[in-house]
């Protein structure tokens, strides 16, 4: 699971609630126009609610929220209402701020360095935290009137809007104020568009309840387009007030939701991701093991004990054995960060030790640390890092050379092999081929000196790709091949959410898990 995500887990289970990018919404209960609607809707499946947050559990009523958004950088959430209320919640689940304005929202977006993009029915604002000032960007008076959501396109710095109404279009607007007016499918007119978000090569809307021509009014649906507007697949949601939408992650969308309904609130909702391809030869197919614990975040393998060590995204590490019940060895109490990774290993007295690596944006160092199986923290080691930036979701220990392993997992960023010994870190610059995967996981061989990395799914122009195995040989800075991480379950397709990869002895066997819940251990050879 992604580090921005684990801001938001945190944020829910703090407060009984789990590269978040951000999202917006409405400022009413807005339903389109029936006049003279279209008579199909888009095909939906059902999506039921896996957590809902009053903001009374905040000891604030936002019964006319209009949207959310959340600043990745600094992590927190930013909410808009349309009584032109700004209310800042860390993850943690404290107001930490709020602001009452003048203006009337409909929708909210975070932009970079403490910027945000605001919308009301008919103009594009942005508010800076720095002077906590609004100013307008785009006036759309007489041209666009029904503007209840806004996004922005990192890539081409556009803002982005759907204006309802009779004939809906998707509108971007780059920052010289060009219009690109893109109209959309008829079926849109069932619908109104209260929450919008972008992420990856897709756009997500959110529509509070629509009509068809018998004027009943069904549950909000989320809808996923491609970047132009055309129809992928759509969510009914059990609920009929939505009023913004943000997504968490874009391999297996996550959303959060908006809802006016009492005091307003938050809802999280996770849809099934679409399923990737291969796009190299596919790793050979064992077998899968089901475990029966949920979201393995890292994986190693001990060949003295023929044991399986685990750490999940809840901080628990776990030991067991293939075919055999996995026990539950300690968890980690004082969690300040992401535990995404686990290597084992045995010193000089023949005792286990479990290093894990710390990582996250809200954690000022990120830092190894070693355990023993009783959960006693032995020693920790500070990384120091080339980029600030920089988050790792992968871990591997040498014994024999005391050195650690690990690479940053920042997608869309030069990736560095990071080599820890004794105090000091080295870092190697990778391919500029890796910059657009995020590493998820590796294994070193101490046999021939290869990396074993493991990426996930990832997006080009020929769609959704299996996640990869990558083995990489440090001595000569050379790629020696990559394979297409499939579903050992089904072959066909790839590997949801790969998590962590570990090999056997003589490097003939290979087992990588899935950060899923219900999750299965894959079982490969090469």
């Amino acid at each position: 699971m992604h580090n921005y995500q684990k801001n938001v887990a945190k944020f829910a289970y703090t407060i009984l609630f789990s590269s978040v990018i951000s999202g917006c919404g409405n400022s009413k209960s807005n339903q389109p126009s029936t006049s003279n609607p279209p008579i199909e809707a888009f095909p939906t499946s059902e999506l039921f609610l896996d957590f809902n947050l009053p903001f009374s559990i905040l000891d604030r009523s936002m019964p006319d929220v209009s949207g959310i958004t959340f600043n990745y950088e600094e992590n927190y959430f930013l909410i808009s209402s349309a009584a032109g209320d700004l209310l800042f919640i860390s993850p943690a689940g404290e107001v930490i701020d709020e602001l009452n304005t003048s203006s009337s929202f409909t929708g909210i977006e975070f932009i970079e360095d403490g910027a945000f993009l605001l919308s009301d029915v008919n103009r594009v604002l942005k508010y800076s935290t720095d002077n906590h000032e609004i100013e307008e960007l785009h006036s759309f008076v007489g041209q666009y009137e029904n503007i209840q959501s806004i996004a922005y396109r990192e890539e081409t710095k556009e803002v982005v809007f759907v204006n309802n109404g009779d004939t809906p279009a998707l509108v971007y607007v780059s920052q010289d104020g060009a219009i690109t007016e893109l109209t959309l499918n008829d079926s849109f007119g069932n619908y109104a568009i209260d929450g919008l978000q972008l992420s990856g090569n897709y756009i997500f809307m959110g529509s509070t309840g629509y009509k068809l021509e018998d004027a009943t009014t069904r549950n909000s649906v989320v809808i996923q387009t491609q970047l132009n507007g055309d129809f992928v697949q759509a969510w009914e949601l059990d609920q009929k007030v939505l009023s913004g939408v943000a997504i968490l992650d874009k391999n297996a969308p996550e959303f959060i939701t908006t809802n006016q309904e009492e005091d307003g609130s938050f809802n999280l909702y996770e849809p099934e991701a679409l399923p990737s391809a291969p796009s190299e030869q596919p790793l050979n197919v064992q077998s899968s093991i089901e475990l029966d614990f949920d979201q393995p975040s890292g994986i190693d393998y001990l060949i003295s004990n023929n044991t399986f060590y685990y750490i999940t995204d809840f901080g628990e590490v776990r030991s067991g054995k293939v075919e055999e019940a996995n026990e539950l060895l300690f968890e980690i109490e004082t969690q300040q960060g992401s535990y995404e990774a686990i290597a084992a290993s045995l010193n000089n007295d023949d005792e286990i030790e479990l290093h894990v690596i710390n990582s996250d944006d809200s954690v000022e160092n990120t830092q190894i640390e070693k355990y023993n199986v009783d959960g006693e923290l032995l020693e920790q080691f500070p990384l120091t890092l080339i980029q600030k930036e920089h988050l790792f979701e992968s871990l591997d220990f040498d014994p024999s050379t005391n050195r650690y392993y690990t690479i940053n997992s920042n997608d869309e960023s030069r990736k560095y092999l990071y080599v820890f010994d004794n105090g000091s870190t080295e870092t190697f610059e990778l391919p500029s081929d890796y910059d657009d995967y995020y590493i998820s996981g590796l294994d070193y061989s101490v046999n021939t000196g290869y990396l074993y990395f493991v990426t996930e799914e990832f997006e080009n122009q020929s769609g959704k790709n299996a996640g990869l195995m990558i083995i990489y040989d440090i001595a000569n800075a050379v790629e020696i091949e990559r394979y297409s991480i499939v579903d050992t379950t089904e072959p066909e397709v790839g590997l949801e959410t790969p998590s962590g990869i570990t090999i056997n002895d003589d490097e003939s066997e290979i087992y990588i898990t899935s950060d899923v819940d219900g999750s299965t251990l894959h079982h490969y050879a090469i």
